[in-house]
């Protein structure tokens, strides 16, 4: 595809490949300073019309969402049989990388900072009805001017989608395993999905990024971490981490309430409770959080050993 023209745009590059699509890095033809990201559906799955319809969804999402802090659409294609998302480059790294090359919490303000631009970028979708359902640390970008930008809407507002499908043919369910809900891994009309799992995912994220852990450990099987989300207790933050302020634990223990009117009502309130925190926390000169030595990186609490069985799923 290298060199390929899409459209009024060059590929000059191949950024990156999941289990649903390819990403290149493009450039337009007369634009020559706009640079852009090229997302092609994977040829596999091309062939399937569900996915093609997932991935003009993806688009049609992007279409509506215009946020400083969410990555832009440019445009949607369809040529030789293959379709095209063409959107605004990021260059920078992701959250994920940088929790990574921390390699331990990180700063307050640092946090403060990162997680204000999310929250105001997810409370604007959330108005707008729109569900992201896959928040984590690698779909939250941060470029070199320490700008937020969200990515990859690809299975926003799907909210009738089999799970043990999902799982079956792309190798996750409706969000990523260790930021899914309770009500995500349960996937039924019981359970709907809201702005709520998408709240509970950021808690999960802000967790990882106060304690350099996830609660329910990366050592365990993908099905005993899902049944922890539906009825673990998770470890509070400071287990990891005894001096961050009892009221920040206390934020993101809320945000990851099992049952979704437990959590914070909406990003705003959650902001708010945030800011107020860290606030505190700084004007009282609280010490950064130093990990306890007992506690290796990467451990958790397991959940308890009686794992119930897994949920039914609709026809």
């Amino acid at each position: 595809m290298i060199g390929k023209q899409i459209g009024n745009y060059k590929i000059v590059e191949l950024i990156g490949k999941g289990g649903m699509a390819v990403v290149y890095r493009g450039q337009h033809l007369t634009l020559s300073r706009r640079i852009v990201a090229i997302k092609m559906l994977s040829t596999e799955l091309e062939r399937d019309p569900s996915f093609s319809e997932r991935f003009f969804r993806e688009a049609e999402v992007m279409d509506r969402l215009k946020h400083p802090n969410i990555v832009t659409l440019y445009d949607f294609i369809e040529q030789d049989n293959h379709h095209f998302i063409v959107m605004e480059y990021v260059s920078g790294i992701t959250l994920n990388q940088i929790i990574k090359e921390t390699n331990g919490p990180l700063p307050l303000s640092q946090i403060r900072d990162i997680f204000k631009q999310v929250l105001d970028a997810i409370g604007y979708a959330h108005r707008l009805g729109i569900v992201h359902r896959d928040l984590k640390p690698s779909n939250i970008m941060i470029n070199k001017e320490g700008q937020v930008k969200i990515t990859d809407f690809g299975i926003a507002r799907l909210l009738a989608e089999n799970f043990e499908a999902t799982l079956t043919t792309t190798g996750m369910g409706i969000g990523s395993p260790y930021y899914m809900s309770p009500e995500q891994v349960l996937a039924s009309k019981d359970h709907p999905i809201t702005g709520a799992s998408d709240i509970y995912s950021l808690g999960i994220t802000l967790y990882q990024m106060v304690t350099d852990h996830v609660p329910f450990s990366k050592k365990d099987s993908l099905f005993t971490i899902l049944q922890a989300h539906i009825s673990a207790t998770p470890p509070p933050p400071r287990q990891f981490c005894p001096d961050i302020p009892e009221s920040l634990e206390e934020i993101i223990l809320k945000a990851i309430e099992k049952k979704p009117e437990h959590r914070w009502a909406t990003c705003e309130d959650f902001w708010q409770a945030l800011d107020k925190a860290i606030t505190e926390a700084e004007e009282g000169k609280t010490q950064p959080c130093v990990p306890p030595s007992t506690i290796q990186k990467g451990e958790a609490v397991p959940p308890p050993p009686e794992i119930p069985s897994p949920p039914e799923v609709p026809p």
